[in-house]
């Protein structure tokens, strides 16, 4: 290897390890970040709301005052019909209610009575949480 590539190698490796530090040192700081964040995470379960087909409940995860994760711990599900419209209508609502941050959502047509009873168990919830 003649001088010249030999410098190039070298300016090569020491670039690399410029650059292999700063990803150290970003790892590092998102992993010392990540248990603070972890920390004020808090779970709020809302009431139980009766529908004609079942009950709704929601259970929603906060961080900071973010609502991060909305889980439907119950809904309608007694017969295939009503399961057929739960599994349509749930994740709709929960994506609504992540967007909009709120009680406040538009709801699922043809789910009427599971969308009323998801927003007032979430309303619940989020008053609980001291969101609402």
């Amino acid at each position: 290897m003649s001088a010249r590539g030999t410098a190039r190698s070298v300016a090569r490796r020491a670039s690399g390890s410029v650059v292999l530090a700063a990803a150290i040192a970003t790892v590092s700081t998102a992993v010392l970040s990540a248990p603070a964040e972890a920390a004020t995470a808090h779970s709020y379960q809302g009431a139980t709301v009766q529908t004609p087909y079942g009950p709704v409940a929601v259970k929603i995860r906060v961080v900071g005052s973010k609502v991060t994760k909305i889980t439907a711990t119950s809904y309608p599900s007694t017969d295939p019909h009503s399961r057929r419209i739960s599994a349509y209508a749930v994740p709709r609502l929960q994506k609504q209610a992540l967007a909009a941050q709120s009680a406040s959502i538009a709801g699922v047509s043809g789910a009427s009575y599971t969308s009323a009873g998801f927003e007032r168990s979430l309303q619940s919830a989020l008053t609980k949480a001291g969101l609402a």
